[in-house]
């Protein structure tokens, strides 16, 4: 009975439709004295009168079912959302700790550390810094990207638009930080010159937050490390310093 009633109500939206359609099709009738006998005026007023009261219990009695309905689809798929959301915010936190160290231009890998050759300069030793901190980007992306594949069917349009925008920003933003790593990388002293998509870390940031708003057991789940997370502001700030302090790498914000 249960899932006649919700396909009635559901195939296409056409459930509803037949029946306010119908109701609206009496007021109709009884509002333009289509029979003769409708031209009492008490027994018209009393039918309008029932006619206006089963519609605005019908429009009542359908919300209240689908209202019911939404919220035992969001229980039923909580888990598995709640694993899509846990996964962007892990690697939101690796993006943005990444874009700290990847950006700043004060950020230098210690020489006398790490196993370093001697002969080792500081901008070679910076590459080697920065490219510990963006390695491991691409690989956990994947992951999230699977994570999204195999669970889709779960994210409906409360989530779905959120975890497509962070997919394609995100990408954008990884593929920034391997050319940023890639200029200090550049053995011939090359000038580079390209983009940094600001935009995307704001839309992140905004989905992540989102995230954290909905499902606020990811921060015991996933605790950030590292310290505070850098914000979007102080992105910002580490843009504008390394065009103005780092000779061979010029940024502009799309």
């Amino acid at each position: 009975m249960k899932k006649t009633i919700n396909e009635f109500l559901s195939c296409n939206g056409n459930g509803i439709f037949w029946i306010l359609g119908f109701l609206f099709f009496l007021v109709l009738i009884f509002s333009t004295d289509t029979f003769s006998y409708m031209k009492n005026d008490s027994f018209k007023e009393g039918m309008l009168a029932e006619i206006h009261g089963i519609l605005i219990e019908v429009i009542l009695i359908v919300w209240l079912f689908k209202w019911i309905t939404n919220k035992k689809e969001e229980k039923k798929w909580k888990p598995t959302r709640l694993i899509v959301a846990r996964h962007i915010c892990r690697n939101h936190q690796a993006i943005f700790n990444s874009i700290k160290f990847t950006l700043d231009p004060h950020y230098h890998t210690n020489l006398k550390g790490h196993g370093l050759p001697p002969n080792t300069t500081q901008k070679q030793a910076d590459a080697w810094g920065r490219q510990h901190q963006v390695n491991h980007l691409s690989s956990r992306f994947n992951e999230l990207k699977k994570m999204i594949e195999y669970n889709n069917v779960a994210l409906d349009s409360s989530i779905q638009p959120d975890v497509i925008t962070y997919i394609v920003e995100g990408q954008a933003v990884i593929h920034n930080l391997e050319w940023i790593y890639q200029a200090y990388a550049d053995k011939h002293n090359r000038n580079y010159f390209g983009s940094f998509n600001i935009k995307g870390i704001e839309q992140m940031d905004i989905i992540y937050k989102k995230m954290l708003e909905k499902y606020p057991e990811i921060l015991e789940l996933e605790p950030i490390s590292n310290g505070p997370l850098i914000t979007v502001e102080e992105i910002i700030k580490l843009f504008d310093e390394s065009n103005k302090f780092c000779s061979f790498l010029e940024l502009r914000k799309v």
